[in-house]
């Protein structure tokens, strides 16, 4: 991504302001583990820690974990992993591309979505490949077996795969947002959607796999932003209007039916990104304007409840949030104040370290 980041990424000011006990966790300047090693003796799960990885310093955009790397992309086309068990990051692709970088992974590949290209590089390093090439500008990618799906900057849903190439299953939505999908749709959340000739505000869509006509799940939400899923639920956020709302909040519906559920409203101004896991939403906020730079990473319990702060941070925006099955990270990025200021690119986070209310 470029300084205007594709989710909105927060503001936040120089330092390491952490929550409480996170204080002691922060250092500028390299990669470490910067908290005691989670014994594998409880219930025979690997060890995990919270660590820094640094990578190039320019900041980090997309990001993912799988069990044993993070991977991220930075602003100057660099994709880079850091392993979970030491701490250490390398370069393992590079992407001569001005434009934002969006990644989503495979078993064995880091697939990257730039304008006009969707490319794959293997994760432990190696030459790239052109998969797809069209005119689209991904804003979201899904890798879901032998497809992958993705969700266009000018409003369109595509699904490529070997077979049949890459295939428009949508398209007239404004404002896109994130992409999901289950074993038998996709679903997405846009400001405005076009739906039967009809004009859906604030629009969270189920489509089939196979296409047809968008299912509304959901709408008249201000600003929906992230859509995520698990086997029975649907989840997305809201930012506020500004005039008649002023609060962000976490939502979720029953893929069967039903009116939606506010799980909690997330503090501060603007929220980025959410991930979940099989208990939490972990979402990047920030606040800006009047107020100092500023964001943090919250948790939510997916039953619904408090926003709990993990982690608070001056100076740097917050761009994408993951998880994993033991550690959950968010993607640090220079202040629009000074983009080209060095930073720490990644933090990561040992679940068993921060277990939250809902464990």
């Amino acid at each position: 991504m470029t300084v205007t980041l594709r989710r909105g990424v927060l503001l936040c000011i120089v330092g390491a302001v952490a929550c409480g006990a996170r204080s002691d966790l922060r250092f500028e300047g390299g990669d470490g583990v910067h908290a005691s090693t989670s014994s594998a003796a409880t219930g025979g799960a690997p060890p995990c820690a919270d660590m820094t990885f640094a990578g190039d310093r320019s900041g980090a955009v997309g990001l993912a974990l799988d069990a044993t790397h993070a991977y991220w992309v930075t602003p100057d086309g660099n994709l880079e992993r850091g392993a979970l068990a030491s701490g250490a990051s390398e370069v393992v692709g590079h992407f001569e591309s001005s434009e934002p970088l969006v990644l989503d992974l495979s078993d064995s590949h880091v697939y990257v979505g730039v304008t006009d290209r969707l490319i794959r590089v293997p994760k432990t390093g190696g030459p790239s490949e052109i998969v797809a090439s069209g005119h689209f500008a991904p804003y979201d990618i899904e890798v879901d077996g032998d497809a992958i799906w993705l969700f266009d900057a000018s409003g369109s849903v595509y699904r490529w795969r070997a077979a049949d190439g890459l295939v428009s299953l949508v398209n007239g939505l404004t404002v896109p947002g994130f992409i999901a999908v289950d074993a038998a749709d996709v679903y997405v959340a846009a400001f405005l959607a076009m739906i039967n000739n009809t004009l859906v505000m604030g629009a969270l869509l189920r489509i089939a796999k196979d296409g047809g006509a968008p299912d509304v799940l959901a709408s008249r939400f201000s600003y929906p932003f992230g859509v995520r899923v698990d086997a029975s639920h649907v989840y997305w956020g809201t930012r506020p209007d500004g005039s008649t709302d002023f609060e962000q909040r976490l939502w979720s519906r029953s893929k069967s039916g039903g009116a939606p559920t506010q799980l909690a409203t997330v503090p501060l101004h603007r929220a980025v990104a959410f991930v979940i896991d099989d208990a939490f939403a972990y979402v990047t906020v920030g606040d800006h304007g009047d107020l100092a730079p500023y964001g943090g990473l919250f948790r939510v319990p997916l039953a619904g409840g408090i926003a709990e702060p993990i982690y608070e941070r001056q100076g740097v925006h917050f761009a994408e949030a993951a998880v994993s099955a033991t550690s959950f990270a968010v993607a640090v990025y220079p202040p629009a104040e000074d983009p080209t200021a060095q930073v720490n690119n990644v933090e990561v986070f040992c679940k068993r370290l921060h277990p939250g209310n809902a464990q």
